[in-house]
């Protein structure tokens, strides 16, 4: 057996019990300092992800300026997307920890690397896929919540609406367990697997999956976007002074609501739509199902979002807690030179009272 490995021979075209074969890929995979780096990586995006991701749970509050709908849904998002993260430090530090430290001495007959059977290693890379399609999935369920608190704006809170954000969220729950049964049920359980993916047998359907996706990425950025418009399109048209007080306030969360997930969509979409083009354009001069993997492994930068969607998080609520700070200085530094705005606003509106009292009084007399 080869002391480097080789994948030139198309795993596809072997018998699935051709152990050997699976060993020559695994040493290729061992003694490429690109594979072992790309693995490191992400196994570090996905830790970090998971430990940043638990600290938004327990350190950022739920946000005021969104409605209740919009943050259960919000929250099944992260939700999500600690699963993909703990799929994907699960999933890539198990390979990179395979490949070196659980390496054993390698002689004629053993590579000295252990495969991971299929029936394993598939659902287990399916967690990460799954995290990765309901993250997406919850975004466009905030594009519909949103989409139909600006469009039914003024009698938003009236419908019997207030179990929306659950429905759209378990949706999406089932949506991912519909998608790990569509790619799962098609995969090859007999096979060995030289790292944590899918057999070749699901590639078809994983592919059609992520085409799906995408498309739904990019509508997601252009729902926000459209919704942000309309909003401010209203806000500066003639009829708002019309407006009830309740559709006006409704008005304004849909605006404070798209400003604050419109970014969260792009990054997200941006994230996709690079991994996807990276692993898409990889693959077009792959040849076998080696080369393939070898791109997924090096170019698939979605666990890039694990990371960053805490790290902004946990930004914008730093900088929320230092102007919520900032404004109790000010209010202290006003009391303490005897300033009392509430007291000062009061006897302002009890000069106007007395003006306007002394005015019936006239035209009365």
């Amino acid at each position: 057996m080869s002391q480097v490995g080789k994948m030139a021979e198309d795993l596809t075209r072997k018998d699935p019990s051709d152990y050997g074969a699976v060993c020559e890929f695994m040493l290729y995979l061992a003694n490429s300092p690109t594979v072992l780096t790309a693995f490191a990586l992400k196994f570090t995006c996905g830790l970090l992800g998971f430990t940043l991701l638990i600290c938004v749970f327990v350190f950022v509050k739920q946000n005021q300026n969104l409605h209740k709908n919009a943050n259960i849904i919000l929250y099944a998002h992260y939700t999500l997307t600690l699963v993909a993260s703990f799929g994907v430090s699960f999933n890539d530090g198990f390979d990179l920890f395979r490949l070196t430290v659980f390496r054993r001495e390698q002689t004629d007959s053993d590579c000295g690397l252990f495969s991971m059977p299929a029936y394993i290693g598939v659902w287990c890379r399916l967690v990460t896929f799954c995290g990765n399609a309901g993250s997406c999935l919850t975004i466009t369920a905030l594009a519909i919540e949103r989409s139909y608190a600006t469009f039914y704006a003024k009698t938003y809170e009236k419908r019997g609406n207030k179990n929306l954000g659950v429905v759209l969220s378990i949706l999406c729950i089932f949506a991912c367990f519909f998608i790990a049964a569509f790619i799962g049920s098609s995969a090859n359980f007999g096979r060995h697997l030289p790292m944590q993916s899918l057999t070749p047998e699901a590639v078809h359907r994983t592919a059609i999956v992520a085409d799906v996706l995408t498309v739904i990425e990019f509508f997601n950025a252009i729902i926000f976007a459209v919704l942000w418009l309309l909003n401010f399109l209203w806000k500066k048209h003639t009829n708002r002074i019309f407006a009830t007080l309740t559709h006006k306030y409704q008005r304004q969360e849909n605006m404070r609501s798209v400003t604050i997930l419109l970014p969260l969509a792009v990054l997200h979409l941006t994230i996709s739509i690079t991994a996807f083009l990276l692993t898409e354009i990889g693959s077009m001069y792959a040849h076998t199902n080696q080369e393939v993997l070898f791109v997924i492994i090096t170019r698939d930068i979605y666990p890039l979002y694990d990371f960053l969607l805490p790290v902004y998080l946990l930004c914008y609520e730093f900088k929320k807690r230092k102007v919520t700070n900032y404004d109790n200085k000010n209010d202290s530094f006003m009391a303490k030179m005897g300033v009392n705005i509430s007291q000062e606003q009061d006897g302002h509106f009890e000069m106007l009272k007395n003006m306007f009292d002394a005015q019936f009084d006239k035209r009365a007399a």
